[in-house]
């Protein structure tokens, strides 16, 4: 960053775009090149834009991303797992408003959530998924006793038991957000060919964090330019 060049202008005649370029100098980050997991987590990253930018067609590594709203990217994260029956697992799901997009699942391995918030995604959670497990943890206890009064089954439970089967997924926009740095050991991470599987990353949180700051500026230049109908990604290790 301290040395710079003169910038070169030069004519142009083609369509409008803006093309950013980044090269890691990977020596100080101690790497000699992009690992597997760091290229699975930018890849996420890719999933997480085009869920972010509806109306705008996402392309990772010269293929387009098969999403383009939070439904599909909960589709992707859901595909494979199956409920007790062995049936493929569902949820529900509501489009609430501008700034809510909620769904719930059956969980058979304790509680989880995948979670998006200002189009980041929030591995660790945090008060908006609090705000809506609470409220449908809540609902389906009201629901449940007034089932048990009415049949006489005299089966009791708890709040806290029903929380451990729920599997949540939120996506929330807020105007000033608020993040609470966490360290992540076990992520969602996107496979070119699979979609979006969890599992044990390693990677570098600096490196993330640069890549990560160029793609969100990406994404918001939709609420700048509402013509913008492209986003290209390309991962070069």
């Amino acid at each position: 960053m301290t040395l710079a060049e003169t910038p070169v202008v030069e004519p142009y005649s083609g369509p409008n775009y803006t093309k950013n370029t980044f090269s890691p100098d990977l020596d100080k980050f101690r790497m000699d090149s992009l690992n597997k997991d760091t290229i699975a987590l930018l890849s996420r990253r890719a999933f997480e834009v085009a869920t972010s930018t509806p109306g705008v067609n996402v392309y990772l590594n010269d293929k387009p991303l098969p999403i383009n709203n939070f439904k599909e990217y909960l589709d992707l994260c859901l595909k494979g797992k199956v409920d007790c029956l062995g049936a493929q697992l569902k949820c529900v799901f509501e489009a609430v408003n501008e700034r809510w997009d909620i769904a719930v699942a059956v969980s058979e391995h304790g509680f989880q959530q995948i979670s998006l918030a200002n189009k980041c995604c929030t591995t660790k959670g945090g008060r908006h998924v609090d705000y809506i497990t609470e409220r449908v943890t809540r609902y389906l206890f009201e629901n449940y006793k007034m089932r048990n009064k009415r049949d006489k089954s005299g089966i009791h439970v708890h709040p806290q038991t029903i929380r451990k089967h729920m599997m949540v997924f939120v996506n929330f926009s807020i105007v000033i957000p608020i993040f609470k740095y966490l360290s992540k050991e076990k992520l969602i991470v996107g496979e070119e060919d699979v979609g979006m599987i969890q599992r044990e990353i390693i990677y570098t949180p600096g490196l993330w964090k640069i890549v990560d700051e160029i793609l969100i500026n990406d994404v918001r230049n939709k609420d700048r330019d509402p013509e913008m109908d492209t986003i290209q990604i390309d991962i070069d290790p």
